[in-house]
């Protein structure tokens, strides 16, 4: 995306900042400050993602001005390696590690919103907690639809990881030939739902080339622990501790989880329709809107569950667009926690007993659009795996 439908929705997330750079569903090509040099004609659909990360941003961003000067640095840099007293550092990966609340999901979509002057961004931010947006699947889905857009190609196909790392080059390609520089930002590597242990395989991480094209950044963050996962060929890049900057916790992320925390105890505590919208959420795992609540917990209304998802105990969750929104359709969010230790939380909180009643119901609620043969209108959650216990 090019400056002006970005600075719009910068304006809608409170940053209204003057932007020069771009997540990657381009309209207008530009080489300088406000300098329009043409339009680009695209038969590809606008891939949405941007709208996406906006949910994920901090309602009033403050601070980090040093990190993210450090990001632009890093981004802009002259391609090639630099060396040090142990070697050589490889230019183009950069990877913020810190552990959980410290701020790092905020700090990645503030850059990816308002990136610097002559910078494009292509994004995805790993969320175990929402449905269908924590594995390989769910990246190569989303970048398919952000490199059509900024390609002007609807034929782009990511369907493997050759096709993928093929249409990445071709855009790093085009973003050099305007002047620019491409960002590839990749935020919750501890997140990715398809490495399901220390030795198993089909992780976002080894879909990222061992060595980027000219013209091509990646940003990525994670907390310290799981360990880059096997299938990450032993001399890629992220294996490197010296593409590692240690982020330190933010004291408004701090403020928000213990503020997030305070509400979750509110709901689990206080019955009522409250707890039951907490409990069928972490029971699904997320990904379900106020009309899916309302159909599982019955003579209720979608309004009710609204009322309650955007009052004041609200701010333990986050809402996110419908991926597959039906034609003619009003646009759907769906619900989910608003932070993964939320999520699991939750899940500690209500006994097992109690969970397995909770993800009866929502295998019911499935089982009845099944059987309903899959109409239109579907619920997402059909695509989801519910959690099952381990303990």
């Amino acid at each position: 995306m090019r400056p002006g439908r970005q600075q719009k929705l910068a304006e809608d997330t409170g940053e209204a900042h003057a932007v020069d750079g771009a997540l990657a569903n381009s309209g207008v090509l530009k080489v300088a400050g406000d300098l329009v040099l043409g339009q680009r004609r695209s038969t590809a659909p606008r891939s949405g993602y941007l709208h996406e990360v906006a949910q994920l941003a901090a309602a009033q961003f403050e601070g980090r001005a040093a990190e993210l000067a450090a990001m632009a640095a890093f981004s802009t840099a002259p391609p090639g390696v630099q060396r040090d007293q142990g070697g050589e550092v490889c230019t183009a990966y950069w990877r913020w590690l810190a552990p959980a609340w410290s701020g790092k999901t905020a700090l990645m979509a503030q850059f990816s919103l308002c990136p610097p002057q002559g910078v494009d961004v292509l994004a995805f931010f790993i969320t175990a907690r929402a449905a269908g947006r924590s594995d390989r699947t769910a990246f190569l889905a989303a970048l398919q639809g952000q490199l059509r857009e900024y390609l002007c190609d609807a034929d782009v196909d990511c369907a493997s990881q050759g096709q993928f790392l093929d249409a990445l080059e071709r855009a790093a390609d085009r973003a050099t030939a305007e002047g620019r520089q491409l960002v590839l930002v990749v935020d919750g590597l501890d997140e990715d739902t398809g490495v399901e242990s220390a030795s198993s395989g089909y992780s976002i991480a080894a879909l990222l080339p061992r060595v980027p094209p000219p013209g091509l950044r990646i940003v990525v963050a994670g907390r310290p622990n799981p360990p880059i996962p096997s299938d990450v060929l032993e001399n890629h890049p992220l294996h490197s501790a010296r593409i590692n900057h240690l982020l330190a916790p933010s004291p408004e992320a701090q403020a928000l989880r213990k503020a997030a925390e305070r509400d979750l105890h509110a709901l689990l505590t206080g019955g009522g329709l409250g707890r039951e919208v907490a409990c069928l959420i972490a029971a699904a795992n997320g990904g379900l809107s106020a009309q899916d609540l309302a159909d599982l917990m019955g003579e209720v209304s979608a309004w009710e569950v609204e009322e309650v998802l955007g009052g004041s105990l609200g701010r333990s969750f986050q809402r996110r667009p419908t991926q597959w929104p039906a034609p003619g359709d009003q646009p759907a969010h769906l619900f989910s926690f608003a932070h993964e230790e939320l999520q699991q939380g939750a899940v500690k909180r209500i006994s097992r007993a109690a969970r397995e009643r909770y993800r009866a119901r929502v295998h019911a609620f499935i089982d009845a659009w099944c059987e309903a043969s899959w109409p239109r209108d579907t619920p997402e959650l059909r695509s989801r795996r519910l959690p099952t216990d381990v303990a």
